[in-house]
């Protein structure tokens, strides 16, 4: 498994999913659009910051931009992280939208 094609390939089904096309995106990581091709292609790694940047905006944890098929079987260790994640993930989204709805009123 190179992680650096599974994370390419995640980043770029969120941005699909966001509606966001590598221009897009690239201008608000601040990037530029060949180094967010890299990423996607996998020929390129994310620093921690960037990272944390694509996952805010994408609204997709970490480890779903981690997320293969590759591994069918997890463990219970696993299942509570990804668990945890959602529920995190949720959170973020609940009060996002909460305050969504509060500048529209």
């Amino acid at each position: 498994m190179d992680i650096k094609k599974v994370l390419g390939k995640n980043i770029r089904k969120y941005r699909k999913i966001a509606g966001l096309t590598q221009d897009e995106l690239a201008e608000k990581l601040d990037i530029s659009p060949k180094h967010l091709s890299n990423i996607e292609v996998g020929k390129k790694f994310v620093t921690s910051d960037l990272l944390e940047k694509i996952s805010r905006i994408l609204e997709a944890s970490p480890a779903a931009l981690f997320y293969t098929s590759a591994y069918k079987k997890l463990d219970d260790d696993q299942i509570a992280l990804i668990e945890k994640n959602i529920d995190e993930h949720i959170k973020t989204f609940s009060k996002t939208l909460k305050e969504k709805i509060r500048d529209l009123t």
